[in-house]
């Protein structure tokens, strides 16, 4: 007869964060919205952030992607403390991508002219550039409507070229705010 003893696993492994948020506090005016936040997001972890309006889920995002800066804390990517970097340089050195709830395009340029314009920033190499957006536009079913300016694009068509610019660069992390909201049920299965 075997013998059988009980043993608990302790750690499997060290996550190293991808994004650590410390002590995070943040106010509008006198409005405090946060107040020393902490958290991690790892490697292939799935974060989701439930919560009524009004309470930060969307100012997390801005934190994160550097449209605002933090009244305390520290953000790190990569164990890199990222406050004093441009939003530019968060999304091109550590591949962070934002899919904002509204917005997030160029109004008065055509899709093609969306896509085109982040490009040249993300993708170096021009002939990986045309067929980076081949590909999303084709992914997408956006070819039929790559001429028409994106204040014209139905809600769904606005959404998927939000999208389609924000996985342009190969993002890491992905962060999604609330990107199938008002959407219908066929476009939100593509989408997905």
């Amino acid at each position: 007869m075997a013998i059988i003893k009980k043993f608990r696993i302790k750690s499997f492994k060290k996550n190293k964060p991808l994004i650590k948020l410390e002590k995070i506090s943040f106010s509008y005016g006198k409005r405090q919205i946060l107040d020393n936040i902490n958290f991690n997001i790892n490697q292939g972890e799935i974060l989701g952030m439930l919560g009524p309006n009004g309470v930060g889920k969307s100012t997390i995002f801005n934190l994160i992607t550097g449209l605002i800066k933090p009244d305390f804390g520290s953000i790190q990517f990569n164990g890199t403390n990222v406050l004093d970097y441009p939003i530019s340089e968060r999304t091109t050195k550590f591949k962070i991508g934002y899919v904002p709830q509204h917005g997030g395009y160029f109004h008065d340029l055509t899709l093609i002219e969306n896509l085109n314009a982040i490009a040249e920033i993300l993708v170096k190499n021009s002939q990986e550039r045309i067929s980076k957006i081949d590909e999303l536009i084709s992914k997408f079913e956006l070819d039929s409507v790559v001429n028409i300016k994106a204040k014209f694009l139905s809600g769904g068509q606005k959404k998927k070229l939000v999208i389609a610019l924000t996985l342009l660069g190969n993002p890491k992390i992905l962060l999604l705010d609330e990107c199938f909201a008002a959407l219908d049920v066929l476009t939100i299965k593509m989408l997905q």
